[in-house]
């Protein structure tokens, strides 16, 4: 048995998720607790208690579900019953010719009978699509050979013609893959966020395409406009920052409401995404696809406290072998761009799994743009799932078991998934928590203070606050902390305590009464109770002085804030004109064919023009001229 069996409880029933909100909304008891605590110890996402109720995830590894396709109806003649898969035992099973079976073992693994609504509910998804509301980046993405079921898993669009296939949208939601469903899911989520919290998000939708290892925006018409023959020439830049990572430079992102309006924004990119035939598969991808959704979220409770995550949904080509397609030409070199993306893929997957002891090692990102655009999803800043599609046919035996071990490799990467929050708003918010402390701090001091004043009966307070009830007297009885020679001549009679205690002028020539309270404090506990009054009165004033010092920071920090959001959105505007004009200039430099067409009159009867003026004056006849 071949790679770690995963964990009952991770992942499923929204467990991790139900229990991170818990934590997020300051719950300490309920089913969402008692789902953390079930996967504290099962290998799963577990959630431990984080700064100012906020969750810490541990980490957590890349979840694996294996899909096997069903037979297609021109495939029912071919031989097929090498491959086994149990969903019941979430295994996978591979027959060997005269050898050993081979069987492993992975997270989830869904029969060819599987529909997609089963497959939705069983591969915990949902929970992916929850946590970046959270403020966590996830990645969802399909893996396998072509005609494997790769597309038919991540958008279940139907697609008709032969040379280049276009894609049909079915209006049976039951159809869509995991990219709508995420996509609807993920506009639910963020409606009950907002009611429960009164949370404000934003979503952005942006679609590329990675087409012989060349980046395009799927919802830029100009990316599209010449088609596919002139793409070898256009691309967009890939670029790196240390806040953002890699990004596409200039791609395209549209802000989205609802959930129809970023679907309408997926069927655009989908219809313009490249898409081939050859001998496996009639509607083959023929680029690796990546659309994304940046979620800004706002708390009501605190405006300045933002997080920005995103969902990534990723639909790779297949792998494909030149024998068994023949492709050729076009087809041809657009196979040998896939698989060498997938191979740079393998290479680093298989140099995070193998870097667990934690020696140093290289990590291949930049050889290919796709590793590149993945690194948060692949052992990096993000939740990670991945299907490994496998086709039932016996031809496919040994594709089938190189995206199985693949897929073994692939969960044993670990990952450490973060809140993504910028970094003024992450010191905001740690000045925040540094002024709570100091204002805790400041309440347990002063409660202590009044503690003493009370159990000592020894006036502690000011402007008379805490006077014992025995008037000024009592107060003379108090010696200064500085002398302690004076507190030995400070009333060596009893403290009279008690609001109906006579004055010392009426008791002159009269028998003094018994007194009402106890001995009187000795004088070393006196100086000893006012040396910690001045310690804890300086404590408090150096407590003072650095909360005032870290509420100026903070107004200093929002002012700053809001000075960076009103260059950021001039800026944004600014690029929204500058691109409009673009295009405006673009277009007005395309010559006009009527243009073109007239040009080409004049020059010829120029030309003619020309020629009859050199006949003339051939033959003398200048006075006809």
């Amino acid at each position: 048995q071949v790679g770690p069996a995963a964990s009952d409880d991770a992942y499923l029933e929204h467990a991790d998720i139900a229990a991170e909100g818990a934590a997020l909304a300051g719950a300490s008891d309920g089913p969402a607790a008692e789902a953390a605590a079930r996967n504290s110890d099962s290998g799963g996402t577990a959630v431990e208690a984080g700064d100012a109720g906020r969750p810490k995830l541990r980490s957590a590894g890349v979840r694996v579900c294996v899909r096997v396709r069903p037979v297609l109806a021109n495939e029912v003649a071919m031989p097929a019953g090498k491959l086994r898969p149990d969903s019941s035992g979430r295994t996978c099973t591979i027959a060997g010719d005269g050898a050993v079976d081979r069987r492993f073992s992975f997270d989830c693994v869904s029969e060819p009978s599987t529909t997609q609504d089963q497959l939705w509910q069983s591969t915990g998804a949902a929970a992916l699509v929850e946590s970046v509301c959270h403020g966590y980046n996830a990645t969802v993405f399909a893996y396998g050979q072509t005609g494997s079921g790769k597309t038919h898993t991540m958008e279940g669009f139907d697609y008709v013609g032969e040379t280049r296939p276009r894609a049909v949208i079915p209006s049976d939601s039951s159809r869509w893959g995991v990219s709508p469903r995420a996509i609807f899911h993920l506009f639910d989520t963020i409606r009950d966020f907002h009611m429960r919290t009164s949370d404000t998000f934003v979503v952005r939708v942006s679609f590329l395409q990675v087409y012989n290892e060349k980046i395009f925006d799927l919802l830029n018409p100009s990316h599209l406009q010449f088609g596919v023959k002139q793409q070898s020439d256009r691309g967009l830049r890939l670029r790196w920052d240390a806040r953002r990572g890699f990004f596409a430079e200039n791609l395209f992102s549209f802000e989205c409401s609802t959930a129809s309006e970023a679907l309408e924004h997926f069927k655009t990119g989908v219809s313009n995404k490249v898409v081939g035939s050859h001998k496996l598969n009639l509607t083959s991808s023929r680029s690796h696809c990546v659309l994304m959704l940046i979620v800004e979220r706002s708390r009501a409770d605190s405006p300045e406290e933002q997080s920005v995550a995103r969902l990534t949904l990723v639909d790779l080509a297949g792998s494909e072998r030149a024998d068994d397609t023949q492709a050729q030409g076009r087809t041809l070199r657009e196979a040998v761009s896939i698989n060498r993306s997938l191979f740079v893929l393998r290479k680093v997957v298989v140099a995070l799994a193998k870097g667990e002891s934690g020696t140093r090692r290289h990590l291949p990102y930049r050889e290919s743009k796709l590793t590149a655009l993945l690194k948060d999803a692949i052992g990096g800043n993000s939740y990670t799932l991945m299907f490994a599609c496998l086709s039932p046919l016996d031809r496919s035996a040994d594709d089938n078991l190189s995206t199985l071990q693949y897929a073994t490799l692939a969960s044993s990467i670990r990952s450490d998934p973060t809140v993504n929050v910028d970094p003024k708003t992450a010191l905001i918010m740690q000045l925040k928590r540094r002024i709570a402390e100091l204002e805790e701090e400041l309440a347990a001091a002063l409660d202590k203070i009044h503690h003493l004043s009370k159990t000592q009966g020894v006036w502690l307070g000011t402007g008379g606050e805490g006077l014992p009830a025995g008037g000024d007297n009592a107060h003379q009885n108090v010696a200064p902390a500085s002398d302690p020679l004076a507190c030995e001549a400070a009333d060596p009679g009893p403290t009279v305590v008690g609001s109906d205690a006579p004055s010392r002028s009426s008791m002159e020539g009269q028998p003094p009464a018994p007194p009402t309270v106890a001995a009187p404090l000795a004088c070393a506990q006196r100086v000893v109770l006012a040396q910690r009054l001045a310690e804890t009165v300086a404590v408090l004033r150096d407590a003072t002085a650095e909360g005032l010092r870290y509420r100026a920071a903070l107004e200093e920090l929002r002012r700053r804030h809001f000075e960076v959001v009103q260059d950021r959105n001039a800026l944004q505007h600014e690029n929204v004109e500058l691109r409009l004009q673009l295009e405006a200039a673009q277009a007005a430099s395309r010559p006009d064919t009527a243009s073109i067409g007239l040009s080409a009159v004049h020059a010829g009867l120029m030309s003619d023009v020309y020629l009859m003026r050199k006949m003339l004056s051939t033959e003398g006849r200048q006075d006809v001229w």
